[in-house]
């Protein structure tokens, strides 16, 4: 992508120099620079066909500028996304501190809330939703998602549903 920004042509591609091209493709590359000058060759390549058989219309450059815009939105937003998760873990800890599944339960807001004076018992029971509301959500966004169906209308784990 990083390429593709930069020499937005098959000429462009064509006129730079082979050491910068090759320096530009070697810290991507994990296999050295033999790969780096191999993947060289095969860019140059693919330039003079793209240049030979007519496809270097300016219409597609500014389209695969679009894209590798999208592409690194998205990036972004995965990586935001993952910051948010990890600080949810890190909100909710360590789980070897929880001694029990109960006490678990009761960190997430889980646990049931009976009603109960001298001989009345309430027919009624919820959540108690004392605990973290985040961690109530996602958990039952992944309960919705286990007990949903697939588009055939066969369900995503059948002993769920």
């Amino acid at each position: 992508m990083t390429l593709l920004e930069k020499y937005t042509s098959p000429d462009a591609f064509l006129s730079a120099a082979k050491n910068e091209f090759i320096a530009s493709i070697r810290p991507t590359a994990r296999f050295g620079l033999t790969y780096a000058q191999n993947k060289y060759t095969s860019i140059i390549q693919a330039a003079n066909d793209a240049k030979a058989f007519g496809h270097a219309v300016s219409s597609n450059f500014k389209r695969i500028l679009l894209y590798i815009r999208f592409i690194r939105q998205f990036d972004n937003e995965i990586s935001s996304i993952l910051s948010d998760m990890h600080e949810l873990v890190d909100e909710i800890g360590d789980f070897s501190a929880f001694r029990s599944p109960k006490q678990l339960f009761v960190y997430f807001g889980l646990d049931p809330v009976v009603k109960q004076s001298g001989k009345f018992n309430s027919t009624k029971i919820s959540m108690s939703k004392r605990g973290s509301r985040i961690t109530r959500r996602v958990i039952h966004t992944m309960a919705l998602i286990s007990i949903s169906k697939n588009k055939d209308g066969s369900s995503k784990n059948s002993v769920l549903r």
